[in-house]
């Protein structure tokens, strides 16, 4: 769970003998500050999911995908199906997981045309239906 692997990383972070730490965060924001109230000495590298942009200098380096051009690059293909625009609805894992939130992001941007919309409203034709995203964390 997150709390378990904020502890995990304090743990580690806190033993001598650690020279260096990859992670995954669950929670960015949670894992931010763990890495704050640490401030190791170490290098942090964040594989798969990162931390948030605010949050970036915590770590070395990250190892993934551009989550937001992804994104992105899935509203181009849903435009590209309905051109005419219509409903949509994403089913995401973990609503602080960065890279989730990246990737809808850039799907949303893709398919209104403008960019930092929280949600859908009838921008180029598209809506989030009611209740959505859907977060099955």
């Amino acid at each position: 769970d997150e709390a378990g692997e904020a502890q995990i990383v304090q743990d580690m972070l806190s033993k001598p003998d650690t020279v260096a730490m990859a992670i995954s965060p669950s929670n960015a924001p949670l894992i931010a500050q763990t890495i704050k109230s640490a401030n190791p000495s170490i290098p942090i590298m964040t594989v798969d999911a990162d931390l948030a942009k605010e949050d970036a200098a915590l770590r070395k380096t990250y190892l993934g995908t551009d989550n937001y051009l992804m994104g992105k690059k899935i509203g181009e293909y849903i435009k590209k199906a309905k051109p005419n625009g219509g409903t949509v609805c994403t089913i995401e894992g973990n609503p602080a997981a960065d890279n989730i939130l990246r990737r809808a992001q850039g799907m949303r941007d893709a398919l209104s045309g403008k960019e930092g919309l929280a949600a859908l409203a009838g921008e180029g034709g598209w809506t989030e239906a009611p209740g959505c995203p859907v977060f099955t964390n």
